[in-house]
């Protein structure tokens, strides 16, 4: 496989072996890295200092971010900023202060009241995601990284949390 569009057309580097280092950038320099080409994610990459190998070290490793990494196949970049926005900060605690009244409820002799908390489950599980979602936490994308290097392709399941 040829390396699309980053080199040109006519570039014959194989994707499977470059590495940035074969790209000779300069620290500052900036890059555009495609990730999926049918949801059109786009990452502008920053070299921000070229280091020595540490031998001791894991390589390649994440030193930083902002935020979490957009759900798998959600669409693309202007589908999750709609999805950011419907489950605002706002839009989340009032969810949660409705399941809030229903735990605490003094009714609860009702037999819905099982199904209707089962049900919430389920969605507690789906917006977990978005309440953290500007949370940042390197150590399961390195893990995640360690597994993708030694070839084992459960990093593919491990999804961050």
């Amino acid at each position: 496989m040829t390396v699309p569009r980053a080199l040109g057309l006519d570039s014959t580097h194989c994707a499977n072996t470059l590495t940035l280092a074969d790209l000779e950038f300069r620290p500052t320099q900036r890059f555009r890295y495609e990730y999926n080409f049918i949801d059109g994610w786009q990452l502008e990459v920053r070299i921000e200092r070229l280091c020595q190998v540490d031998a001791a070290k894991m390589y390649p490793r994440c030193i930083g971010g902002k935020r979490a990494a957009p759900p798998e196949d959600c669409g693309g970049a202007a589908s999750f900023m709609r999805q950011l926005e419907k489950y605002s900060p706002v839009f989340l605690q009032s969810w949660l202060l409705d399941l809030y009244d229903l735990l605490t409820q003094e009714d609860k002799e009702i037999p819905e009241w099982e199904w209707e908390v089962e049900a919430r489950q389920e969605e507690l599980d789906e917006l977990r995601y978005w309440m953290q979602v500007d949370r940042f936490r390197r150590r399961p994308i390195n893990d995640r990284l360690k597994l993708y290097v030694a070839g084992d392709d459960t990093w593919r399941q491990l999804a961050e949390v």
